[in-house]
Order: C-alpha cells, then structure tokens, then sequence
C-alpha cells in the first residue's frame, strides 16, 4: 500500500541535473542475422514457455577506423558469439588508442 508518493513526501528534493551533449569520434556498429529455430522449445517460468529460439549464425561488424567491414559465420552459436565479443574488444582498444593519440597530454 502507498501512503504517500516519494515526490509528495516531506522533505523531497527534485533531481537536479546539467544537460550536456557528448561527441564521441569514432563509432563500432553491428548487425546479427539469426533463423528462428522452433525446435528449441524450454520454459523460463512455470508460466512463461518459449516455443521457438532466435539462433544467430553470423554478424557483421563495422567502425570508424576501418574501411572493410568484418563478417563473421558460424555454425555454433556460442562460437559466433566469443568471436564477436573478442573483436569488439580488438576494436576497442584501437578506437581507445586513436582516441588518446589525438588528445594532447595536458588535456587527459
């Protein structure tokens, strides 16, 4: 039961924020392609079954430092997704690298 609304209560100070934009130069963008595949029937809850399971089978990926993006495609899954993860790492560290190299050291 409420009694009082955290906004209504005594004592209550509005969040106060400073709106500021942020431009970041460099950008790592992705799309997955999967299939639907409704052999993989489970239940999260005793009241919530999925009847069909989206199985991504590859990915594409691209950033702002490369000109060639990159296309990933495997069978297993769980594969796809380690290569995936470990490539937006690599790319990373090379936004962060570019990043830093193009910021003067009294401005860090």
């Amino acid at each position: 039961m409420v009694v009082v609304w955290e906004c209504k209560a005594p004592g209550y100070k509005e969040i106060t924020y400073e709106h500021k934009s942020v431009i970041y130069p460099h950008a790592i963008v992705y799309d997955f392609e999967a299939y639907l595949d409704e052999a993989k029937i489970y239940s999260a809850t005793k009241d919530l079954t999925f009847e069909n399971v989206h199985v991504p089978i590859s990915v594409s990926v691209g950033d702002t430092l490369n000109q060639q993006p990159t296309h990933l495609c495997e069978r297993d899954s769980k594969v796809l997704i380690e290569k995936f993860m470990k490539g937006n790492a690599e790319s990373s560290l090379s936004v962060e690298g570019s990043h830093k190299n193009s910021i003067p050291a009294s401005g860090r």
